[in-house]
């Protein structure tokens, strides 16, 4: 199924209707939730809506006319994938760096992460709260799966619902929910 086939399936005109104008494309169903309760968080998940992107399927260069056909059902699209950088300044993953040319070739507005994933912008208050407290938030370039007491994805939307928005819109993530 292609994208534009899966935004027929969710009936884009009717959410266009009850207000959404804008799309935002996501790594995975995971990132989903998570966006959506960031969104929530800034006041604009009723004017948005998060498709995922099926990972390194289309989170990568090489997708133009996949990703081209979107623009037929909405004009406002937006992008945000993780870096999956090493260390702060490091080279991002190749694919989501073709992914970022190629959404920014479309005209799409494109987030590719300063930090490692979403979950490594979770801060320790926020893990603790929904994971107990023999779980502690990962540092900026930490991978999750190598993490002392990992988690799983499935439970960071409920982590983001925790998060203090004053403190997390400073950050670049953060930063760009605010202009979506």
């Amino acid at each position: 199924m292609s994208l534009v086939e899966l935004l027929g399936e969710l009936s884009f005109s009717a959410y266009r209707e009850l207000g959404a104008e804008k799309l935002l494309l996501v790594e995975g169903t995971t990132d989903v939730k998570v966006m959506q309760q960031l969104l929530r968080k800034a006041g604009k998940d009723h004017s948005v809506v998060v498709l995922p992107l099926g990972g390194n399927s289309l989170a990568r260069g090489g997708v133009k006319h996949e990703l081209a056909e979107l623009k037929r059902v909405v004009d406002d699209i937006w992008a945000v994938v993780d870096s999956e950088r090493d260390v702060e300044g490091g080279p991002a993953d190749p694919a989501r760096s073709g992914f970022e040319e190629l959404c920014r070739e479309l005209g799409f507005r494109v987030l590719l992460t300063e930090r490692r994933a979403a979950e490594n912008y979770f801060d320790d208050q926020s893990v603790k709260a929904v994971l107990g407290s023999s779980f502690s938030a990962l540092g900026h370039y930490d991978k999750l799966k190598s993490h002392a007491n990992p988690w799983s994805k499935a439970d960071n939307w409920r982590i983001a619902q925790e998060l203090d928005w004053n403190a997390f819109k400073a950050t670049d993530l953060g930063r760009f929910i605010e202009l979506i």
